[in-house]
């Protein structure tokens, strides 16, 4: 009989060893949470990792700048430890230019921002003044200069644009879409001329190129380079327009003669 109560004794004490090496491991991850959160809340207070520089990865002067000081102006001397990147992302994607951003911390000292930029795809005028517009519709910029070659959309006057914004502006997506669709054209647009739902593309040399409803611009393309590969020599030169509207019967303006229609 002793030899089983023996064996309980034994049994019970190994369990009694069990259960208290398990309160002690539960007591030493407690206390290395109490420390490691310690240990953060006493680094995020400290200079240890205080934010000194912003740089700012791929883009350059004036852009770049304008991040740089967004972000530094809400960042500068506070910790890395404590900064909220979801945050300063959406201020910098805020920025016109900025098409998205992305935030990392580069310990000790540096938040770094990547950025891809928007490029105008066009630059509408209303009057003189100059709005660079991104493929996307989104409005750029209030001001600037045109490059040389750039297209440009000629809006009426009273035409309103928010900088920042994508334009629900009828003309301004009528003339993205002709700039979408005008690749082997054969010549660069260097304008774009909405008006009472049409539009009339300009060649560089003066061409233009009218295709009614901004509708069909696949198949009216089509036309225009099937009908251009068919002018040659002076009378290319003497081209006036090219009116696809109707695409089955393009029709052709020459400098100093009457309309004909070509098949």
């Amino acid at each position: 009989m002793s030899s089983v109560e023996d064996a309980f004794v034994v049994r019970r004490r190994a369990l009694r060893q069990a259960q208290g090496k398990r309160r002690l491991m539960l007591l030493l991850a407690a206390v290395g949470v109490v420390v490691a959160v310690a240990g953060y809340w006493g680094l995020r207070m400290s200079s240890a990792f205080d934010v000194t520089r912003v740089q700012v990865v791929g883009s350059s002067g004036p852009l770049s700048a304008q991040i740089e000081q967004a972000v530094s102006s809400n960042t500068h001397g506070k910790s890395l430890l404590g900064m909220d990147a979801a945050a300063i992302q959406r201020r910098v994607e805020a920025i016109p230019f900025v098409r998205s951003a992305r935030v990392d911390r580069a310990f000790p000292h540096t938040l770094a921002v990547h950025v891809v930029p928007y490029t105008p795809a066009a630059y509408a005028m209303i009057g003189k003044q100059v709005y660079p517009i991104a493929a996307d519709g989104r409005v750029l910029a209030d001001h600037g200069k045109v490059p040389p070659a750039a297209p440009v959309v000629m809006l009426p006057d009273g035409t309103t644009l928010a900088v920042g914004q994508h334009t629900g502006d009828e003309n301004i997506a009528s003339a993205l879409e002709v700039l979408r669709s005008a690749d082997g054209i054969g010549g660069h647009v260097t304008q774009l001329i909405p008006r009472s739902g049409t539009i009339t593309a300009v060649l560089g040399k003066g061409v233009q190129l009218r295709f009614g409803t901004p509708s069909d611009l696949t198949l009216k393309m089509e036309v225009v380079q099937r009908v251009l590969k068919r002018i040659t020599g002076a009378q290319r030169h003497e081209l006036a327009y090219l009116d696809v509207s109707a695409p089955s019967r393009p029709a052709l303006g020459f400098h100093g003669t009457s309309p004909s229609t070509t098949t």
